[in-house]
């Protein structure tokens, strides 16, 4: 009795084994009859794509007879660089310097006297023109100004009257237009201050230390004062802002640079790193909506 039911368990056993095993090999079967099929589809769209590529680039056809059967149904084959000419593709339309609306100098040079093609040398000059046009700066040159501040007499108080600016600052100061290439070098590209000391020395040849330079951005940063509050007074008043941020390098330490805009309006705001876990605050004293706007920045 042992022995009959021992071998029914077995038999059993041995049936859901082989019923298992048909299911995962029809279910392989079947995968890999789908996989051969998207390997097939994946093969036609490479040939079309090669010659795609090669209608685009204009590259001759290659014989059948040459193509190698192994080599082109072979995924391990690496796929070779199409050959390209150089330079811009055909039909490309270059791109150059549009003609400027505003002549400052102009010059008119003699007519050749000898022609480059047969070399006869008794040419004949003609009232039409080629024109062509030279954009460049004016030479960078100091440029000294002095200031003559008259006095006047107070018959009052019996003393010599003189201007304000006359008695304030340094006998010799750098202009408007100095400090803005500076600012500009300065802010836009970068440059340190030890660099821009070596410009103003070299170029314009403004004798000037990094100190020196470093003091005019930072008055001229100080002027521009107004404008900015103004910028940020704008900003209460907008229907629509968005919002964004930056890390930032400021003086080799980390700040976090705040833009606010919109279509018309766009003003930059920067505080130290440990300032965005806060809100960020644009002051506006006279502005309908209240005293401040505040922003909260991401924690």
């Amino acid at each position: 009795m042992d022995r009959t039911l021992r071998w029914r368990r077995l038999c059993f056993l041995y049936e859901v084994g082989e019923r298992e095993a048909r299911h995962r090999y029809l279910a392989i079967a079947k995968r890999n009859e789908d996989l051969e099929r998207r390997h097939r589809e994946d093969q036609e769209t490479l040939r079309r794509l090669r010659l795609r590529l090669k209608s685009l680039l204009k590259i001759p056809e290659t014989p059948p007879d040459e193509e190698s059967d192994s080599q082109a149904d072979s995924p391990a084959a690496p796929l070779r660089a199409v050959p390209r000419k150089r330079g811009a593709p055909v039909g490309h339309r270059g791109n150059t310097r549009s003609v400027p609306t505003h002549i400052d100098h102009g010059e008119t040079l003699p007519a050749p006297t000898v022609c480059p093609d047969c070399g006869h040398a008794e040419l004949t000059a003609l009232e039409t023109r080629d024109e062509r046009y030279i954009e460049d700066v004016p030479p960078l040159l100091r440029e000294v100004t002095r200031r003559n501040y008259r006095q006047a007499f107070c018959p009052h108080c019996q003393s010599v009257v003189h201007h304000p600016d006359a008695l304030h600052g340094p006998p010799v100061q750098t202009g408007p237009r100095l400090a803005a290439h500076l600012a500009l070098l300065r802010t836009r590209l970068g440059v340190t201050y030890r660099k821009l000391a070596v410009y103003s020395t070299e170029a314009p040849g403004i004798p000037l230390t990094a100190a020196g330079a470093l003091g005019i951005v930072n008055r001229l940063a100080d002027r521009s004062e107004p404008i900015y509050d103004g910028l940020a007074h704008a900003l209460t008043v907008q229907r629509v802002l968005h919002g964004d941020e930056t890390g930032w390098k400021m003086d080799g330490q980390r700040w976090q640079l705040w833009c606010f805009c919109n279509a018309s309006l766009a003003s930059p705001t920067a505080q130290p790193l440990a300032a965005q876990k806060g809100s960020l605050t644009v002051t506006a004293p006279t502005s309908p909506l209240g005293p401040t706007h505040s922003f909260r920045a991401p924690s």
